[in-house]
Order: structure tokens, then C-alpha cells, then sequence
């Protein structure tokens, strides 16, 4: 194979990976819950190929961290306004 034809494959692997991660990550993540994000993940895990989806795992672990801060916070005014001290406050 000439290497004129070489890089054309490659760019050709290249932008059906490009394409086939764009399409996937036009999902709109952020009206699921925790456990939902955990569960699309875990499919995204187990595909043929995991890189193709890692693009959309950051995006889907990125909605998942501010949810759990969200939640945190929440816990946290709960307890403070329950006359708690916030040195006392654990989240788990």
C-alpha cells in the first residue's frame, strides 16, 4: 500500500471515529438523575470501543460531579438549618 493511500484510510478511520463520537454526544444529560448517569456510563463502558465514547463519558461524569455537589449542598443547608454545626456535617 503506497503511503499516499495509507493516509487517506487513516483519515477516513479518523473521521468516522470523529463522527461517531459527535453523534453520540448530542444527548442531552442533565435531566437525568445520578443513577441514570451512572447506568449510560456503564453502557458507554462496555461498547466495542471505549474511546470512541470518551468525549461523552467526560461529559456525562461532568453533569454527574455538579448533581452531587448540588445534592451535597442541599444536605448541608438541611442540616445547618436543623441547628447542625457544619463541622459535624458529613455527606456520604
Amino acid at each position: 500500500m503506497n503511503q499516499k493511500k495509507l493516509e487517506n484510510t487513516n483519515e477516513e478511520v479518523v473521521s468516522e471515529e470523529l463522527t461517531t463520537e459527535t453523534s453520540t454526544t448530542s444527548k442531552d444529560y442533565s435531566g437525568l438523575t445520578i443513577n441514570e448517569l451512572i447506568d449510560e456510563v456503564n453502557k458507554l463502558i462496555k461498547s466495542e470501543d471505549v474511546f470512541i465514547n470518551a468525549k461523552t463519558i467526560d461529559i456525562i461524569k461532568s453533569v454527574f460531579y455538579k448533581k452531587v455537589n448540588t445534592e451535597k449542598e442541599q444536605k448541608k443547608a438541611e442540616f445547618l438549618s436543623n441547628e447542625g454545626v457544619e463541622e459535624d456535617f458529613s455527606y456520604t
